[in-house]
């Protein structure tokens, strides 16, 4: 047994346990004050958990109180949007859409008037479906060449089939409140409803009869404007375009004044013998006029009343239309260069006696004269 090694007993005193042991008072008190303390852990706690939970509900109610402003805000920028759309909807529509001819451009007319607008349908119906059919009640050659290519006359030139082709017409404007056309397959026609009293407003109409005029002079087109007697309604829209043209929005260059199938202007060029003969003699008429290439005034042609008769359009003919193609075009230039400046005061007169030279009855009623007065004022 000497061999064996004695056990080694560990010593308690050697053993280190880095602690302080506690009798049962103090560790009863370490107890209470633990429990202690683990309450007012316990409290902060629960008051913590409170106040973070009604941190969470202000949070809440903010969030509700954001969307419900954000909600009207975004409704309230739907309406003004909307608003702005509509808006934009209204002035395409004003721009892009004119107002259609068979739409009535009337003020508030009253039992007056609108009993007058019935009776008046009546009569231009009946009227236009005689003249159309049967016969004409009054001058169907009452035209005149009031513009280059540009015919103003009344309802019964727009039914002389002879006489509109013979002129080289191609569209037609009518002015009337009812459309009874007596060629619709030989012309192109533009309506224009309207009646000729103070209920009538023919501004929304003039930016269409002004495109329409452009289109057919620039495709070198003839027109004739009338309405029932052509003294009023289709001067009116003539004069729209005249000023159109002062005022800068259309090129009288592209106006073709060297057209020779205009052929039965020798009415007008038998008119302007009539107003220019001195002496008749023998059947000779002397005529003088400003010769286009020399410009003299004194160059004086003799023409038989026999020939000029002739349905043949003469050399005679074709230099007296051209002449006063361009001589219209002139007397515009000089309105243009007149009124350049913008001072427009008496631009409504020197139209309508521009136009009252070539057609003598030509007198648009009052209240077409102040829708007139607007335009050329640009309001």
């Amino acid at each position: 047994m000497e061999d064996n090694k004695p056990l080694e007993i560990l010593d308690a005193d050697n053993i280190d346990f880095n602690a302080e042991l506690l009798d049962d008072d103090e560790s009863n008190n370490e107890l209470d004050a633990l429990e202690e303390q683990s309450k007012q852990d316990t409290q902060e706690d629960q008051e913590d958990k409170q106040e973070d939970q009604e941190d969470q509900e202000d949070k809440q109610e903010d969030q509700e109180d954001q969307e419900d402003q954000d909600t009207q805000d975004a409704e309230q920028s739907e309406q003004d949007t909307d608003t702005i759309d509509t808006h934009t909807e209204q002035e395409n529509n004003k721009t892009d859409y004119p107002v259609e001819p068979d739409e009535m451009a009337l003020d508030e007319p009253g039992f007056f008037y609108n009993l007058l607008h019935i009776l008046d349908d009546i009569y231009v119906y009946g009227r236009t479906v005689i003249e159309n059919n049967y016969f004409n009640l009054s001058d169907n050659v009452d035209f005149n060449l009031v513009y280059p290519n540009i015919y103003i006359g009344n309802y019964s030139t727009s039914t002389n089939l002879e006489l509109l082709q013979g002129l080289g017409i191609t569209h037609i404007i009518t002015v009337l409140p009812t459309f009874n056309p007596p060629f619709p397959d030989k012309f192109t026609y533009l309506h224009i409803q309207a009646y000729d009293d103070e209920t009538q407003n023919l501004e929304p109409f003039f930016q269409k009869t002004n495109q329409f005029i452009s289109d057919v002079l620039t495709q070198s087109g003839k027109l004739l404007i009338h309405c029932m007697v052509g003294r009023s309604r289709s001067v009116s829209v003539l004069m729209a375009f005249l000023i159109n043209v002062i005022l800068g929005n259309f090129n009288q260059s592209i106006v073709d004044t060297t057209t020779s199938n205009d052929v039965s202007n020798k009415i007008e060029y038998n008119k302007f013998i009539g107003k220019q003969s001195r002496v008749i003699t023998d059947g000779i008429v002397p005529v003088r006029y400003i010769n286009e290439r020399t410009h003299d005034k004194h160059d004086t042609e003799e023409i038989s009343k026999l020939e000029y008769l002739q349905p043949e359009f003469g050399n005679k003919f074709r230099k007296f239309i051209n002449y006063k193609k361009d001589l219209m075009l002139r007397e515009i230039e000089k309105l243009v260069e007149k009124y350049k400046d913008n001072k427009k005061d008496d631009l409504y007169s020197d139209i309508l006696s521009y136009v009252k030279k070539y057609r003598a009855i030509a007198c648009p009623n009052m209240y077409f004269e102040k829708q007139l007065r607007i335009l050329l004022n640009g309001k």
